[in-house]
Parts: structure tokens; sequence; C-alpha cells
């Protein structure tokens, strides 16, 4: 019987890019190449709005995700979500 890892999982970005006035919230997204247009567009408001942010580039997204997404786990929503409670205490 084979085990499987258990989350939560390492979770490695590509790039991150974060800024904002700092608050107690954290406005969070994940993104890979393709959906870097809607990424930057984001990026763009939360900066209007001095709103805190971070956003990280993957080289994919689980299948959950996206229907081209791949089965590593790394890349689900709960793993990421762990990811930013971990880093960043919000």
């Amino acid at each position: 019987m084979s085990r499987t890892r258990g989350l939560p999982l390492p979770f490695d970005s590509l790039r991150t890019i974060s800024g904002g006035a700092e608050r107690p919230y954290l406005i969070a997204a994940l993104f890979t190449a393709s959906y870097y247009e809607k990424a930057a567009r984001l990026i763009s408001s939360c900066e209007k709005l001095a709103l805190p942010y971070v956003a990280y580039e993957v080289p994919a997204v689980h299948r959950s995700i996206g229907s081209r997404g791949v089965d590593d786990l790394s890349y689900t929503k709960p793993n990421f979500i762990h990811h930013l409670l971990a880093k960043h205490k919000k």
C-alpha cells in the first residue's frame, strides 16, 4: 500500500508580485503565464486603491481549478490558502 503525501504541501511559485498598504487582510491570487494580463489588471486595481495584495505566478494549477490543470496537489486552492496563512499570518 502506497501512502500519498498529505496536505499541506510545499508551495513553490515562479515569481511573487506584492504591494499596497499594510492592512489586517490581504488580497491574494495565483496565476499561470497565460493569465498574466488578468493578474496585471487585478494588481493595477489594488495599487490604485492602495489595497494590500500578493500574486503568485505558478507553472500550473490543479485540475480542480482549471480544465487544463495538473494532478499536482501543491497547486490546489486549499494548499494555496494554507500557504498564505502560514506565510502572511492573515
